[in-house]
Protein backbone atom coordinates (compact mmCIF):
# COMPACT_ATOMS: atom_id res chain seq x y z
CA UNK A 1 0.00 0.00 0.00
CA UNK A 2 1.50 3.54 -0.85
CA UNK A 3 1.97 5.91 2.49
CA UNK A 4 -0.62 9.29 1.84
CA UNK A 5 1.18 12.73 1.49
CA UNK A 6 -0.55 15.94 1.84
CA UNK A 7 0.46 18.44 -0.27
CA UNK A 8 -0.17 22.41 0.29
CA UNK A 9 -3.32 24.22 -0.92
CA UNK A 10 -3.49 26.59 -3.72
CA UNK A 11 -0.77 29.58 -3.63
CA UNK A 12 -2.47 31.53 -6.11
CA UNK A 13 -6.15 32.22 -3.95
CA UNK A 14 -4.27 32.72 -1.15
CA UNK A 15 -1.92 35.34 -2.83
CA UNK A 16 -5.34 36.76 -4.08
CA UNK A 17 -6.37 36.78 -0.26
CA UNK A 18 -3.59 38.12 1.24
CA UNK A 19 -2.49 40.71 -1.61
CA UNK A 20 -5.58 41.63 -3.05
CA UNK A 21 -5.79 41.62 -7.21
CA UNK A 22 -3.13 39.71 -9.20
CA UNK A 23 -1.45 41.41 -12.44
CA UNK A 24 -2.85 39.08 -14.55
CA UNK A 25 -0.10 38.32 -16.33
CA UNK A 26 2.45 37.36 -14.47
CA UNK A 27 -0.23 36.46 -11.61
CA UNK A 28 1.59 35.36 -8.56
CA UNK A 29 5.17 35.75 -9.97
CA UNK A 30 4.98 39.33 -9.89
CA UNK A 31 3.60 39.22 -6.55
CA UNK A 32 6.55 37.50 -5.51
CA UNK A 33 9.02 39.27 -7.19
CA UNK A 34 7.73 42.39 -5.23
CA UNK A 35 6.89 40.76 -1.09
CA UNK A 36 8.65 37.41 -1.14
CA UNK A 37 7.71 37.73 2.45
CA UNK A 38 4.00 36.86 1.60
CA UNK A 39 4.87 33.70 -0.41
CA UNK A 40 6.90 32.30 2.41
CA UNK A 41 4.87 33.14 4.92
CA UNK A 42 1.86 31.08 2.86
CA UNK A 43 4.37 28.21 2.48
CA UNK A 44 5.13 28.30 6.56
CA UNK A 45 1.15 27.99 7.28
CA UNK A 46 0.63 24.86 4.86
CA UNK A 47 3.31 23.23 6.63
CA UNK A 48 2.14 24.30 10.23
CA UNK A 49 -1.13 23.06 9.05
CA UNK A 50 0.00 19.67 7.90
CA UNK A 51 1.21 20.11 4.59
CA UNK A 52 3.76 17.40 3.60
CA UNK A 53 4.86 18.68 -0.18
CA UNK A 54 5.21 22.52 -0.54
CA UNK A 55 4.90 23.29 -3.98
CA UNK A 56 7.11 26.56 -5.79
CA UNK A 57 5.82 29.53 -6.54
CA UNK A 58 6.15 28.99 -9.64
CA UNK A 59 3.34 27.97 -11.90
CA UNK A 60 3.84 30.69 -14.03
CA UNK A 61 7.34 30.51 -15.02
CA UNK A 62 7.55 30.01 -18.56
CA UNK A 63 10.37 32.23 -20.10
CA UNK A 64 8.13 32.95 -23.08
CA UNK A 65 5.93 35.08 -20.41
CA UNK A 66 8.86 37.09 -19.18
CA UNK A 67 9.59 37.90 -22.87
CA UNK A 68 6.05 38.97 -23.48
CA UNK A 69 6.22 41.02 -20.61
CA UNK A 70 9.64 42.95 -20.59
CA UNK A 71 11.68 41.47 -17.89
CA UNK A 72 13.10 38.32 -18.98
CA UNK A 73 16.35 39.60 -17.25
CA UNK A 74 14.04 38.66 -14.36
CA UNK A 75 13.18 34.92 -15.27
CA UNK A 76 16.52 32.65 -13.65
CA UNK A 77 16.14 35.12 -10.59
CA UNK A 78 12.62 34.20 -9.80
CA UNK A 79 13.09 30.76 -10.92
CA UNK A 80 15.06 30.37 -8.30
CA UNK A 81 13.55 32.57 -5.66
CA UNK A 82 10.26 30.64 -5.99
CA UNK A 83 12.19 27.13 -5.04
CA UNK A 84 14.03 28.93 -2.39
CA UNK A 85 11.04 30.22 -0.26
CA UNK A 86 9.74 26.67 -0.01
CA UNK A 87 13.12 24.85 1.02
CA UNK A 88 13.23 28.08 3.17
CA UNK A 89 9.79 26.95 5.03
CA UNK A 90 10.41 23.55 4.66
CA UNK A 91 13.69 23.93 6.55
CA UNK A 92 12.25 26.18 9.03
CA UNK A 93 9.66 23.38 9.92
CA UNK A 94 11.45 20.68 10.26
CA UNK A 95 10.61 18.08 8.07
CA UNK A 96 9.06 17.83 4.24
CA UNK A 97 9.46 17.73 0.64
CA UNK A 98 9.55 20.32 -1.94
CA UNK A 99 8.38 20.50 -5.32
CA UNK A 100 8.93 22.47 -8.76
CA UNK A 101 5.71 23.36 -9.43
CA UNK A 102 5.02 24.41 -12.97
CA UNK A 103 2.13 25.15 -15.39
CA UNK A 104 0.85 24.56 -18.65
CA UNK A 105 2.45 26.34 -21.73
CA UNK A 106 -0.05 28.54 -23.11
CA UNK A 107 -3.41 29.05 -21.33
CA UNK A 108 -4.38 27.59 -19.01
CA UNK A 109 -7.59 24.50 -19.72
CA UNK A 110 -6.80 24.82 -23.22
CA UNK A 111 -6.01 21.79 -25.11
CA UNK A 112 -5.53 23.39 -27.86
CA UNK A 113 -2.64 25.45 -27.50
CA UNK A 114 -0.60 22.41 -27.45
CA UNK A 115 3.11 23.42 -28.68
CA UNK A 116 5.61 21.35 -30.64
CA UNK A 117 7.52 18.50 -28.64
CA UNK A 118 11.19 20.05 -28.93
CA UNK A 119 9.72 23.72 -28.00
CA UNK A 120 7.67 22.24 -25.14
CA UNK A 121 10.41 19.84 -23.90
CA UNK A 122 13.02 22.72 -24.16
CA UNK A 123 10.37 25.33 -21.78
CA UNK A 124 10.15 22.76 -19.52
CA UNK A 125 13.57 21.56 -19.17
CA UNK A 126 15.22 25.07 -18.87
CA UNK A 127 12.55 25.73 -15.23
CA UNK A 128 13.47 21.81 -14.16
CA UNK A 129 16.84 22.64 -14.60
CA UNK A 130 16.72 26.05 -13.10
CA UNK A 131 15.05 24.44 -10.03
CA UNK A 132 17.01 21.01 -9.97
CA UNK A 133 19.51 22.10 -6.84
CA UNK A 134 16.40 23.02 -4.58
CA UNK A 135 13.86 20.31 -5.55
CA UNK A 136 12.94 17.23 -4.18
CA UNK A 137 10.46 16.39 -7.41
CA UNK A 138 8.50 18.25 -9.96
CA UNK A 139 4.80 18.25 -10.22
CA UNK A 140 3.31 19.44 -13.61
CA UNK A 141 0.04 21.24 -13.33
CA UNK A 142 -3.35 21.27 -15.05
CA UNK A 143 -2.09 19.89 -18.19
CA UNK A 144 -5.46 19.44 -20.60
CA UNK A 145 -3.93 17.36 -23.41
CA UNK A 146 -1.94 14.45 -23.55
CA UNK A 147 0.42 15.64 -26.22
CA UNK A 148 1.01 18.62 -23.44
CA UNK A 149 2.23 15.97 -21.05
CA UNK A 150 4.42 14.21 -23.64
CA UNK A 151 6.03 18.28 -24.01
CA UNK A 152 6.32 18.51 -20.57
CA UNK A 153 7.73 15.01 -18.79
CA UNK A 154 10.19 15.12 -21.87
CA UNK A 155 11.70 18.25 -20.44
CA UNK A 156 11.08 18.31 -16.67
CA UNK A 157 12.23 14.60 -16.44
CA UNK A 158 15.81 15.94 -17.67
CA UNK A 159 17.02 16.40 -13.93
CA UNK A 160 16.73 13.42 -12.97
CA UNK A 161 14.20 13.93 -10.20
CA UNK A 162 10.23 12.17 -10.00
CA UNK A 163 7.99 14.04 -11.80
CA UNK A 164 4.37 14.16 -11.24
CA UNK A 165 1.53 15.30 -13.78
CA UNK A 166 -1.67 16.38 -13.20
CA UNK A 167 -4.57 16.35 -15.73
CA UNK A 168 -6.87 19.07 -16.39
CA UNK A 169 -10.40 17.25 -17.63
CA UNK A 170 -12.64 19.47 -19.92
CA UNK A 171 -16.50 18.84 -18.04
CA UNK A 172 -17.55 17.92 -21.54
Amino acid sequence: MSRIQILDGSMGQELVKRYGELNKAMWGIGVMAENPEIVRAIHDDYFAAGAEIATTNTYNIHRDRFVRDGVEEQFDKLNKLGARLAVEARDAHGSGLVAGGIGPLGATYRPDQVHDLDKAASAFEEIAVGQADYVDLFIIETISSLDAAKGAMAGAKVPGKPVWLAFSVDDD
